[in-house]
């Protein structure tokens, strides 16, 4: 069976769109209202948390002794001594001591310590820490 819908003389058809414009906004108003709401909560549950992030501890350069072969040297070979990189058949070479002059070290712990742009991929804070102090303690070799 089929209802027919009879409207009151007074209605007009801009006073029924006026209703369903109404209507669609008080829905869209309520499902705004759910989403940010469910938004908001959701966010706030997720950062809810009893533990506090693990402080930055930087390595004590006056209590370490970083040198290029027992420390240094691994971490380039491993970062920067890439082919297209820093290896040996690239301008600037990392490959061994007597490759780097005072520049080409003051350069390395510019461009990892300082900027940070080097290596494109980043480096782990352990390691940098360690470049830091091979650098403040003077570039040593052994």
């Amino acid at each position: 069976m089929v209802s027919k819908i009879k409207f009151k003389e007074s209605y007009s058809i801009s006073n029924l769109i006026d209703v369903l414009s109404s209507t669609s906004f008080i829905m869209k108003s309520y499902l705004f209202t759910c989403i940010a709401l469910a938004t908001s909560l959701t966010y706030f549950l997720s950062s809810c948390t009893d533990k506090l992030p693990e402080p930055v501890v930087s390595l004590d350069c006056s209590t370490v002794n970083i040198t290029y072969v027992g420390h240094v040297k691994g971490i380039l070979d491993a970062k920067c001594n890439l082919a297209g990189c820093h290896d040996d058949n690239g301008l600037a070479s990392f490959g061994t001591y007597s490759s780097l002059n005072t520049a080409r070290m003051e350069a390395i712990y510019d461009r990892v310590c300082v900027k940070k742009d080097m290596p494109p991929a980043g480096m782990a804070t352990e390691k940098v820490d360690s470049i830091r102090c091979w650098a403040e303690n003077g570039y040593l070799e052994n």
